[in-house]
């Protein structure tokens, strides 16, 4: 029997004073990482504190894919939600290959816009700051639905074959 082994989720979300809170359970014996940063500053010691925490998992698994994703709300369209998400993804996986020095490791970042809301249709401000996130996770086929699906799948293709 597989032993299910529950996802490792550690949420900020500083500054919309709430709390947007998920979990799995991995049934193929696997270790995973699936965090999600809320904070739109990117900033401060919390964050500081779990990227370390990050890493030092990444470290104490090299051997993995991990996708480093940006994600904006479903208002936010067009041009700038393209250089916003890729900001972002870029400043976290920037900062945890700093923590990794010379840990030789597979990092993906991938801006998903509004395509993958945590939250789909948000009415309230609450739902859309739970959309408005970067998420580091273990890569597995199937992680995202649909077109982000698609997204993740061609991105971690070309930077494999990239990688030969």
């Amino acid at each position: 029997m597989k032993q299910m082994i529950k996802h490792i989720i550690l949420l900020l979300f500083l500054a919309w004073g709430g709390a947007c809170f998920s979990q799995s359970v991995q049934n193929d014996g696997n270790i995973a990482l699936n965090w999600e940063i809320y904070d739109p500053r990117f900033d401060g010691a919390e964050v500081d504190a779990q990227l370390n925490e990050i890493a030092a998992f990444i470290k104490e698994n090299p051997q993995e894919i991990y996708l480093v994703t940006g994600h904006v709300d479903e208002r936010w369209r067009g041009p700038y939600s393209v250089k916003l998400t890729l900001k972002r993804t870029q400043w976290v996986t920037q900062s945890l290959l700093v923590r990794l020095g010379d840990v030789d490791v597979i990092m993906i970042p991938i801006d998903l816009e509004d395509k993958c809301p945590r939250i789909p249709h948000a009415k309230t401000e609450e739902e859309h700051a739970c959309n408005r996130r970067v998420a580091i996770q273990t890569y597995s086929p199937n992680l995202y639905p649909g077109n982000c699906a698609i997204r993740v799948e061609h991105e971690v293709s070309r930077r494999l074959l990239s990688e030969e």
